[in-house]
């Protein structure tokens, strides 16, 4: 019975972890475009 808590809660949390590293990744990738440029293309 807890294991399915854990996963509901999890699968709740997963699209919010991912805006926040989403929006921490384009944050670095405007600051240092020169350094993340290969990155970025090769990411897409």
């Amino acid at each position: 019975m807890g294991f399915n808590l854990i996963m509901v809660i999890a699968v709740s949390f997963v699209p919010l972890i991912m805006i926040i590293f989403g929006n921490m990744f384009l944050k670095l990738h405007r600051k240092s475009r020169i350094g993340l440029s290969d990155t970025g293309r090769s990411f897409r």
